[in-house]
């Protein structure tokens, strides 16, 4: 579990698993990404290609996806 502390009390876990809660707990679950709003064929082939580079994509399901 990794976690931070803010001037509020709260804590902040950029993951956590089994984390004991209570009634009056309240949990905020904040995600990133979605589905986007263009039509994904036309993104940019340099952007890609550093998604392959960083590993967030296969070459393989490039082609899949992207048509190449």
């Amino acid at each position: 579990m990794s976690k931070s502390s803010n001037l509020t009390g709260l804590r902040n876990y950029s993951f956590v698993s089994g984390l004991p809660v209570t009634t009056d707990d309240v949990v905020r679950v904040v995600t990133s990404a979605g589905a986007g709003y263009r039509d994904f064929k036309n993104r940019d082939r340099a952007a890609i290609a550093a998604d392959i580079k960083a590993g967030f994509i296969r070459a393989e399901r490039d082609a899949e996806v992207y048509g190449d």
